[in-house]
């Protein structure tokens, strides 16, 4: 287990809530990361588990974003 890595285990009352708090959480990361070394790298996986995350983080987050550091 790598001890560097600070972990917590959240719980919220309805899928929306999980789907904002994860595109505004993935949002702040690229933002911070993008400001400190011009870039972000992140795997997103596919099908349709995901797609409501997405359509969340395009929607309510997709203009904020520096997408061509990304």
């Amino acid at each position: 287990m790598d001890k560097g890595v600070k972990r917590e285990v959240r719980l919220y009352p309805d899928m929306e809530s999980l789907k904002h708090e994860a595109a505004k959480t993935i949002a702040d990361l690229i933002h911070s990361a993008v400001s400190k070394k011009s870039y972000f790298t992140i795997v997103l996986a596919g099908g349709r588990t995901p797609a409501g995350l997405y359509t969340v983080l395009a929607e309510r987050f997709g203009k904020q974003i520096l997408w061509p550091h990304v």
